[in-house]
């Protein structure tokens, strides 16, 4: 387990179980996914030749809309 802290007035914890990612031609894509209220909003893929993304990795987003 990941224990990671962020802050505000109150800190907090969130823990996380580690994984390891699928390489495709060495690249570990990562997709996340956006719900606004109780619907899917969106996803986003993002890839970078590391299995840690940044905010410098390759980033693909999509949105859903009726």
């Amino acid at each position: 387990m990941v224990k990671a802290h962020f802050g505000g007035a109150r800190p907090q914890a969130i823990y996380q179980e580690y994984r390891q990612l699928p390489a495709f031609s060495g690249n570990y894509p990562v997709i996340g996914s956006w719900i606004i209220g109780e619907e899917a909003a969106g996803i986003g893929i993002r890839e970078d030749t590391s299995p840690i993304t940044n905010n410098l990795s390759r980033f693909v987003p999509h949105a859903f809309d009726d």
